[in-house]
């Protein structure tokens, strides 16, 4: 009996052990990321600004600090390092009927990142991407309907922004070279 008492002791310490140190993680993260917040206009500060509010989201309303510790880390990355990139939804557990439309907009999202279009529309791309990110992440929960199709919303919404502003775009060069000649 002693044996089993001092086994079950030992293990809630762990456990509860890990439990604090991963929330530790993903709120020192999120501090972190509030102290890099600049007024400087860029997809960077954008994009960090959009990770650390979905990991504070994730960490305080949904409880969940492993998620929150690798989102807060992904907005560092952003406002660090300059690294910007979508989920690649092959590496999460992703219902089968929901892959290939996923795996459709991860393209479309890697696309945008080759044609420049984040340092275009810096703000619109941020909340584009954490967007998708957001649904990849919702998807492989699979459980919280309503906060899947809050962020799958909030992506093909700020994806089809861009698209906008691009054809406006276009149309107004080629207005301005008519013009010229």
């Amino acid at each position: 009996i002693m044996y089993n008492l001092l086994n079950y002791v030992f293990n809630f310490f762990f456990i509860t052990l890990f439990l604090f140190l991963a929330n530790s993680c993903a709120y020192y993260k999120i501090i972190e990321l509030e102290k890099n917040e600049t007024q400087e206009i860029n997809v960077y500060n954008f994009l960090g600004k959009e990770y650390k509010d979905f990991a504070r989201f994730e960490l305080y309303d949904m409880h969940d600090e492993i998620d929150a510790n690798y989102f807060a880390y992904k907005g560092l990355m952003a406002v660090k390092e300059k690294k910007i990139f979508p989920e690649n939804p092959s590496q999460w557990n992703i219902p089968t009927n929901k892959l290939e439309a996923v795996k459709k907009r991860f393209n479309q999202i890697n696309l945008l990142l080759e044609e420049k279009k984040h340092l275009k529309y810096p703000e619109v791309f941020s909340k584009m991407l954490l967007g998708y990110d957001c649904w990849v992440e919702q998807l492989e929960e699979n459980w919280q309907l309503e906060d899947i199709e809050r962020c799958k919303n909030k992506f093909i919404t700020n994806y089809n922004k861009i698209i906008s502003l691009d054809k406006e775009s276009v149309k107004i060069q080629k207005n301005v070279k008519k013009d010229i000649k």
